[in-house]
């Protein structure tokens, strides 16, 4: 491949004319190595960050758990309430899956 005059060569095209085909491509194994390694220990760390950040936003959130019945039905309910607009979460819980001082029974009159 010809260069026109007021071309400039470029990285590759210089390194071929100077150092050999065969220098290029061991550079580009070598570089793409280091990438793979470098990327592998990033994911292990991302991976690990991840971890740590689910368990605080799932110890955060058992928190703010409440657990209560309803004493007209004999329902229990897990209730869960984020603090935002998005609202809360609620679930029949079976009551012997409660432990007794995690369980509040409403106090409604009939």
């Amino acid at each position: 491949m010809a260069l026109e005059h007021d071309q400039k060569p470029s990285l590759c095209y210089w390194i071929v004319g100077h150092v050999g085909l065969p220098i290029l491509v061991a550079l580009v194994v070598v570089m793409t190595c280091v990438f793979l390694i470098s990327h592998k220990n990033t994911s292990e760390e991302n991976i690990a960050s991840q971890i740590r950040w689910r368990q605080e936003q799932t110890n955060s959130m058992m928190r703010r758990m409440w657990y209560v019945k309803d004493p007209r039905t004999g329902i229990c309910f897990a209730y869960y309430w984020g603090g935002t607009a998005n609202g809360g979460g609620l679930a029949t819980v079976p009551e012997s899956a409660i432990p007794k001082d995690l369980l509040i029974v409403a106090e409604i009159k009939e």
